[in-house]
C-alpha cells in the first residue's frame, strides 16, 4: 500500500502526511517510537525488534509468525530468574509453548467479539486494537494473554465498530526487503539524532506520538 494512501486511511488532513520513509533517507515526522509490549515500555531497542511484528498491514495467523530473527536475544533475561526460584525447566517451556499457541489464534479479523471472555482474556477484538495503527489504537491492549491487566491499568481501548482499524506501522516501511525491515528502524534512528544531539537516547527512547501529526 502507497504511504500516502495509508496515511489517508488514518484521517489525516494532507498538511498532516509526512514524506514516506524510504531506505537511505530518515523519516521526518519521528511518530514510530512506539513502545507496544509490557516489558519495552520507551527501550527503543527492544521496539526496534518487536516492531518487525507489527508490520504487517494485514491482520491473518500468518502474522503472529512475523517475528525478528533477533527475537530471542531480547527475551533473554525474562525468564532465567524463574531457575533461582527452583520452577523446573520443563514448567517453563510448557508454559512458553501454550503461551505461544494462545497468541497464535488472536491474530484474526474472522473472529468477532466474544462476550464475556472480553473482560478477562486477550481476543481477537482486543488484540486488532493493539495492532491498530490508528492515533486510538497507540499503546493500548498490552496483554497477550490476560487482558484484565490492561483495565486495570488504564491502557485497555475496545474496539470501535465504526472505524476501521489500519494495521501496520505509523510510519510503514515502503519496501518488502525484509533486511531493511531489520534495520531500517535503527539506521533511521541515527539520521535523525546523532549521539551528541540525543545524548544516547536512540537506545532508550521508545515510540513517540507527535500531537497533531
Amino acid at each position: 500500500m502507497l504511504h500516502g494512501q495509508k496515511q489517508n486511511r488514518l484521517n489525516l488532513a494532507p498538511s498532516q502526511i509526512p514524506a514516506a520513509p524510504c531506505p537511505g533517507k530518515a523519516s521526518k515526522a519521528r511518530q514510530e517510537k512506539a513502545w507496544r509490549n509490557p516489558n519495552q515500555p520507551k527501550i527503543n531497542f527492544l521496539w526496534a525488534v518487536h516492531q518487525i511484528h507489527h508490520s504487517s498491514e494485514d491482520f491473518t495467523l500468518s502474522t503472529a509468525l512475523r517475528l525478528s530473527v533477533f527475537q530471542r536475544l531480547v527475551h533473554f533475561g525474562f525468564y532465567q530468574p524463574l531457575a533461582l526460584l527452583g520452577i523446573p525447566k520443563t514448567s517453563v517451556l510448557v508454559h512458553m509453548g501454550f503461551n505461544y499457541l494462545f497468541q497464535f489464534w488472536v491474530h484474526t479479523e474472522v473472529i468477532r467479539k466474544l462476550g464475556p471472555i472480553e473482560w478477562v482474556f486477550c481476543t481477537p477484538s482486543s488484540h486488532r486494537v493493539h495492532h491498530g495503527a490508528n492515533k486510538w489504537c497507540l499503546d493500548k491492549n498490552y496483554g497477550s494473554l490476560l487482558i484484565i491487566w490492561d483495565r486495570i491499568f488504564g491502557t485497555f481501548q475496545e474496539e470501535k465498530e465504526d472505524e476501521e482499524i489500519v494495521y501496520g506501522l505509523v510510519e510503514q516501511p515502503q519496501s518488502m526487503n525484509s533486511v531493511w525491515h531489520e534495520v531500517g528502524h535503527w539506521r533511521s534512528e541515527v539520521e535523525e539524532r546523532s549521539l551528541e544531539v540525543g545524548g544516547g537516547r536512540e537506545v532508550t527512547d521508545g515510540r513517540r506520538w507527535t500531537r497533531g501529526h
